[in-house]
């Protein structure tokens, strides 16, 4: 095991453990992929943290976790003071996945920024963003992606939520969005909804120089429903946030692997789930 390390070659501080006094970041790291330009460097992303000063980030940095890069995000991203524009906690940077031929990289944010949408309803969905940089962190396109609303209602007072958990590069032109769903019944259990959608990200309207789509009419991504992991028989579907190909099978065809996040509660699991593609 290695630890991912600060520009200063220590490792990150919790939460309980950092001092606002030094210059440590607290991470809250989501997606992480090898780099296919070097695969002795991997990219890791943060969803930052607004009452820590902290904005989401893009790093990359060795196999050991010695941190190598540090991209610039789109500034429509960023915090601001006042609590009107960026990202929302716990809500930010949640997936990335490099373009086919390595040079580009793609992140999504789970939920809409606060001057882009209110968050996803069981009554309507929301606009939340896709982004394309190159290697120098400059944003060379963004697109608007249209949440599905919650798929069921909670229990009253109770939580639920929907965002991208994930995205994962098919070719230029088309991408996989893993959008997961977590609704809270009246006895305070989570039930999950896992849809996993092939996205058009040639369609859409660049929004790379819009601040706030509340303000502007935007044309989302065109996507497509490819599998529904609920409708699968494979038994309890636990907080998924993981996507990626796994090896090529014996006919030929490749895999697709998904793991679940457990959030360190012993009442959830870490699942690994291999499906088949089929062309």
């Amino acid at each position: 095991m290695h630890y991912l390390t600060q520009a200063n070659g220590t490792k990150y501080p919790n939460k309980a453990s950092y001092n606002p006094h030094s210059q440590d970041v607290v991470v809250d790291p989501e997606s992480i992929r090898i780099d296919p330009l070097n695969r002795n460097h991997i990219l890791y992303t943060s969803e930052g943290d607004r009452n820590l000063g902290f904005n989401p980030f893009i790093r990359i940095a060795s196999r050991t976790g010695t941190l190598i890069n540090d991209l610039q995000i789109n500034n429509p991203i960023k915090k601001d003071n006042q609590n009107k524009y960026g990202f929302r906690n716990n809500q930010a940077l949640e997936g990335s996945t490099f373009s086919e031929n390595g040079k580009y990289i793609w992140t999504s944010m789970e939920a809409p920024l606060l001057q882009d949408d209110q968050l996803p309803t069981t009554e309507s969905g929301a606009l939340t963003r896709l982004t394309k940089y190159n290697r120098q962190g400059d944003v060379i396109t963004e697109k608007a992606y249209s949440l599905d609303p919650i798929p069921k209602k909670p229990g009253k007072n109770k939580d639920a939520e929907n965002g991208i958990a994930e995205i994962l590069i098919l070719n230029q032109k088309q991408l996989l969005v893993l959008e997961r769903a977590t609704v809270q019944d009246k006895n305070s259990n989570f039930k999950n909804y896992i849809r996993v959608y092939k996205v058009d990200i040639a369609s859409g309207t660049d929004i790379k120089n819009i601040k706030s789509l509340q303000k502007s009419h935007v044309a989302p991504v065109k996507k497509q429903l490819i599998a529904n992991l609920n409708e699968q028989d494979i038994g309890h579907i636990d907080n998924i946030e993981g996507m990626s190909f796994g090896p090529k099978l014996p006919n030929g065809n490749d895999s697709l692997v998904f793991i679940s996040d457990n959030n360190f509660n012993q009442k959830q699991q870490t699942n690994l789930t291999a499906f088949e593609i089929k062309p």
